[in-house]
């Protein structure tokens, strides 16, 4: 079908009304600072700036950037030469993960 099934835990994501797989078009993994908040291990993200990212469609895996000067302005990815990143049509899924040097967060 060209689209990612999404799943977790070896169970596929199905829609709640009729069951059906929920499928992507893109799938866009994103880097982002991170830090430890409490006891529990929960983490924050600094999700304003840029950050290194992953766009994945077709069938190949595109180095992205992503920025966003506000938390209430919409994300913008690009490729490294600072031309847009190329979405295909249809849904995304977004993923945010801490950056490589945060990953000594883990509780």
């Amino acid at each position: 079908t060209g689209l990612y099934t999404g799943s977790q835990y070896d169970e596929i994501w199905a829609d709640g009304n009729d069951g059906t797989p929920q499928t992507f078009r893109n799938l866009i993994v994103l880097q982002a600072d991170a830090w430890t908040v409490d006891d529990y291990g929960r983490l924050a993200m600094d999700l304003t700036g840029k950050g290194d990212g992953l766009l994945i469609r077709d069938g190949h895996c595109i180095p992205i950037v992503w920025s966003r000067e506000n938390e209430s302005d919409p994300f913008y990815y690009s490729l490294a030469d600072g031309s847009p990143a190329a979405l295909g049509v249809g849904r995304s899924y977004v993923a945010i993960t801490p950056t490589m040097e945060d990953t000594e967060l883990q509780p």
